[in-house]
């Protein structure tokens, strides 16, 4: 199980951090687990929507402004959280 997906403790979360988390997930849960085959693509795809200030991770601000911009635009965050928190490892002993 992850601990952290900040693994470096930087500040931010870098591609390479997120592939390691999406490849220890369980993507069961997922809307579309398919998304995640590709751990690399879907890192790439999430840090090119979240990184707002280009600097190649994603801070902690911008992780909570594009989940708040989601629960804006209608996504059901209570039933989301559980999935994304198994995604990228948190409760799952994959990647042990």
């Amino acid at each position: 199980m992850r601990l952290h997906i900040d693994d470096d403790k930087s500040g931010g979360v870098t591609t390479e951090e997120l592939k390691a988390a999406f490849a220890a997930g369980d993507h069961s849960k997922a809307d579309d687990p398919s998304f995640f085959e590709n751990a690399d693509g879907a890192a790439s795809q999430y840090l090119e929507y979240m990184d707002k200030n280009s600097n190649m991770k994603i801070e902690v601000g911008e992780w909570l402004s594009f989940w708040d911009d989601m629960a804006g635009n209608g996504m059901e965050m209570e039933s989301y959280i559980p999935s994304l928190k198994l995604s990228v490892g948190f409760g799952s002993p994959v990647g042990l």
